[in-house]
C-alpha cells in the first residue's frame, strides 16, 4: 500500500484499503480481543511462530468458531 501512494496507484490504495477493512473483521468476531484475534488468524493460516506464545491467547471456543467463518468468508486458507 505505502508503494502504491508513492506511486499515486490509488486504484491499488483502494483495493488495499478493502482488504484492511475485510481482514478487520476478525476484531469483533473475537468481541474486540485485538492481539489475540490476529495471532489467531496466523496461526490458522500456519503463520505462527516461536515468538507469538500462542499458547497464551484467552478466545473461547466460540470466539474461534466466529474467527473461523470470518475466514471462510474471506476465502482465507484455515
Amino acid at each position: 500500500m505505502y508503494a502504491a501512494v508513492q506511486d499515486s496507484d490509488w486504484e491499488t490504495v483502494w483495493e488495499c484499503q478493502r482488504r484492511i477493512n475485510a481482514l478487520a473483521r476478525i476484531i469483533p468476531a473475537c468481541n474486540g480481543k485485538v492481539i489475540p484475534a490476529i495471532k489467531s488468524a496466523a496461526a490458522m493460516q500456519g503463520r505462527g511462530n516461536h515468538r507469538m506464545h500462542i499458547a497464551a491467547h484467552d478466545l473461547s471456543s466460540h470466539e474461534i468458531d466466529a474467527l473461523r467463518d470470518v475466514a471462510h468468508d474471506l476465502k482465507l486458507p484455515v
